[in-house]
């Protein structure tokens, strides 16, 4: 329970009186009784409009300072806390991006240098999984196209290579159907 300021013989200092006693409010710091004290006086008229006494709110001084001491601190640990939250998030956002960028940049240096059984794991459900599942389907398209121009090399050497028609023939169908997996029928 709050303390009262005014004791029943409390008297205002003399600044707070003579603003009073003059007819105008009185609002700000005082000392009351010895004690510091934020105080609203209003000044109480008769009917001949003289000033007859004075209505008077007041609070010690040390209570509202103690109340935005504590207002300051829950403002700074919220805000302290809050920064806290927002770098761990940025955090942890940044690893959560990087890590496809960085595995998909890495498979793509291994495909251009030749890896075409390079391959991306990016289990991430988002647009990150779909770039590195299209890497995944776009370095399987060239493999097979290579080893199929292998395949076709092979058969134009051997064609190149045989000197008898009959011989070529028969050589070239034989290579073609064991590079092609073909069965004759």
């Amino acid at each position: 329970t709050p303390k009262s300021v005014f004791s029943p013989f409390a008297v205002l200092n003399e600044e707070v009186s003579k603003t009073v006693a003059g007819g105008r409010r009185f609002s700000g710091g005082a000392v009351v009784d010895g004690a510091d004290v934020l105080l609203a006086a209003e000044p109480v008229s008769d009917n001949m409009g003289r000033t007859a006494g004075t209505l008077s709110v007041g609070v010690y001084a040390g209570e509202v300072n103690r109340h935005i001491v504590s207002i300051r601190n829950s403002i700074i640990a919220v805000t302290f806390f809050g920064a806290l939250f927002s770098l761990v998030l940025a955090f942890l956002t940044y690893r959560d991006t990087t890590r496809p960028i960085n595995a998909i940049t890495k498979a793509m240096d291994a495909a251009a240098q030749g890896d075409l059984d390079v391959r991306v794991e990016i289990k991430t459900k988002d647009d990150f999984e779909k770039v590195g599942a299209g890497f995944n389907q776009m370095v399987s398209s060239i493999l097979l196209k290579e080893r199929r121009l292998d395949r076709f090399n092979e058969i134009s050497t051997i064609l190149i290579e045989a000197k008898e028609p009959e011989g070529l023939l028969k050589n070239a169908l034989g290579r073609m159907i064991e590079l092609t997996d073909s069965a004759i029928g």
